[in-house]
């Protein structure tokens, strides 16, 4: 669990985990009225995946090279998320990094 908020009826939640491909997939859900100003519906999940391949580069570009992924991830846990939010940003443009949404 990266991030675990509740704010009144707004919620934010997201986690990351390995795929049995080895895939890294970091994935988030929004719900409540501060969701629905923005997309019309009171809900919002989302969900980056980094190839197995381009675990160890993004790692290095977040600093934190590791074996344990999980555990170097959840180093950007809580009020550290948006370092991570923004390296996958970066990591956007050299790595084939897959997101989906959806309201």
């Amino acid at each position: 669990m990266l991030v675990q908020q509740q704010n009144g009826q707004n919620s934010r939640t997201i986690w990351a985990s390995l795929l049995p491909d080895g895939s890294l997939q970091i994935s988030g859900q929004d719900f409540g009225p501060i969701v629905e100003r923005f997309f019309g519906f009171d809900e919002y999940e989302f969900a980056h995946t980094i190839p197995a391949v381009y675990i160890q580069p993004f790692l290095e570009l977040l600093g934190s090279p590791n074996n344990d992924v999980l555990n170097a991830i959840t180093q950007f846990s809580g009020t550290r998320y948006s370092e991570l939010s923004e390296a996958l940003e970066r990591a956007k443009a050299t790595m084939p990094i897959q997101f989906w949404s959806r309201p």
